[in-house]
């Protein structure tokens, strides 16, 4: 019926808790709107309830694909897509009791069987309750979806270091080393009880707008893939720039070692803006990464502070012995975080803010850059009108030399037949051309005689 919304969008929308009677009816102007002769289709009303802001482009996506079902996972439903660490999906969540935002990871397809995956994770959980908190976004909750799993941790308002490095390139020194501090910080702080990230790389540092990192999902790919090498080479290359040489060469799970490679490298990517070992494909990445090659970050990336730059060649070592033995000592080395490195991080982050914020996105669109930048062409362009009319002067006035005079004189005589040719009269006959001496000269005076004569 024309002005009613399909019953099989109403079930989906109130299974999923998305959206109310009030809000469909509320969407019916629009609706009518939108569809205007034709009849109000189902994705009409989807089109109209995200226009309304009850939907999110992702949750419209997916319901007209016929996959509004896959939208929930476990006590959540989906918001939207996130930046993804390579191994898992990453996404935007909402508690379907309480509304309570969180971010969640899905992975399909995990190393070990999913009743396995769920356990371990359940044992992770109670093991790191006492580091619950968005500082450490520590697992929260975890369970099965089908032949995968998910979890859950506190949401983060943030960027990705894989982001930013692909959008602006490296970072300054002075920020790679806050940025250090607080990464090491929160490692040691699992380290005290035991536990490993295990996934220590650019797509899963999350830079927020206070100007402190996070490290979400400690613990979550050391359950899902504990075991690394040439025979798990499905992943994309870039899940494969921060692994230690032992976890390939053996296969074995993450340790404390290999964490500090992981830190070490990511330190040199942040810092030189290009990732540690070069692949076109898997196979050739790991070749990379086993063979741990690593140069000097000197070579790429000037004024490394003297600390980061121990630190980075210590945690890089090819052979485990020779790195550090706990996260504590780094973390000696470089120090405590300061009380202005936050603010550093987020003036660095201020102008690059919109990658998060709409609302600063649209203040910037608002603002008066192009009045200038067109101020400034229309400067340009009259001192480049300036500088031509002086140098047509110039030319113009340029004093004769001996050359000029030389080549002005050698110029007369055809000047001077240009400017007879050009001087004459139209009328004037042309003047006569030589004859040949092969051929008589013509007499019009003298008639021609016949053959017959």
């Amino acid at each position: 019926m024309r002005g009613e919304p399909p019953a099989r969008l109403v079930s989906l929308l109130e299974r999923l808790r998305l959206a109310t009677a009030a809000q469909l009816q509320q969407a019916a102007p629009r609706v009518r709107r939108l569809a205007a002769d034709l009849p109000d289709f189902e994705s009409v009303w989807i089109d109209a309830l995200v226009q309304t802001r009850v939907l999110t482009p992702w949750q419209a996506a997916e319901i007209n694909g016929g996959r509004g079902d896959a939208l929930v996972c476990g006590p959540y439903v989906i918001a939207s897509r996130l930046p993804s660490p390579h191994y898992a999906e990453c996404f935007q969540a909402t508690h379907l009791e309480t509304g309570r935002h969180a971010r969640l990871y899905r992975v399909h397809k995990p190393q070990v069987e999913a009743a396995q995956a769920s356990r371990e994770l359940q044992r992770l959980i109670d093991q790191l309750a006492p580091l619950a908190g968005p500082a450490v976004c520590a697992i929260q909750q975890a369970g099965i979806d089908g032949q995968g799993v998910w979890a859950v941790c506190p949401g983060v308002d943030g960027v990705t270091a894989a982001e930013w490095l692909a959008e602006y390139g490296r970072f300054p020194p002075q920020v790679v080393l806050h940025i250090a501090r607080e990464m090491i910080a929160r490692l040691a702080d699992l380290e005290q009880l035991g536990a490993v990230h295990g996934d220590v790389s650019c797509a899963g540092l999350v830079l927020e707008r206070s100007g402190h990192v996070a490290l979400p999902m400690p613990g979550l790919r050391s359950v899902v893939r504990p075991a690394e090498g040439y025979s798990f080479n499905e992943l994309p290359v870039e899940a494969y720039d921060y692994l230690a040489p032992e976890r390939i060469s053996l296969g074995g799970p993450p340790t404390i070692a290999s964490d500090l490679y992981a830190c070490g490298c990511v330190w040199w990517h942040l810092l030189t803006g290009r990732a540690p070992f070069a692949g076109g494909n898997s196979l050739t990445k790991l070749k990379a990464v086993h063979a741990a090659r690593l140069i000097d970050v000197r070579q790429v990336a000037a004024e490394v502070p003297d600390a980061l730059l121990r630190a980075i060649e210590t945690c890089t070592a090819r052979d485990a012995a020779g790195r550090p033995a706990s996260m504590s000592e780094v973390r000696a080395w470089l120090g405590p975080a300061s009380r202005g490195g936050p603010a550093i991080l987020a003036r660095c982050l201020l102008g690059q803010a919109w990658l998060w914020q709409p609302a600063l996105r649209a203040r910037a669109a608002r603002r008066s850059p192009p009045k200038r930048r067109l101020a400034v062409a229309a400067t340009l362009l009259i001192a480049c009108m300036v500088g031509v009319g002086v140098w047509q002067s110039r030319a113009v006035h340029r004093p004769a030399t001996p050359a000029t005079l030389a080549k002005a004189d050698s110029e007369l005589p055809l000047r001077a037949a240009v400017d007879d040719v050009s001087s004459r009269p139209m009328s004037a006959a042309p003047p006569a051309l030589p004859t040949s001496p092969l051929r008589p000269k013509h007499d019009p005076q003298v008639k021609p005689t016949s053959a017959v004569e």
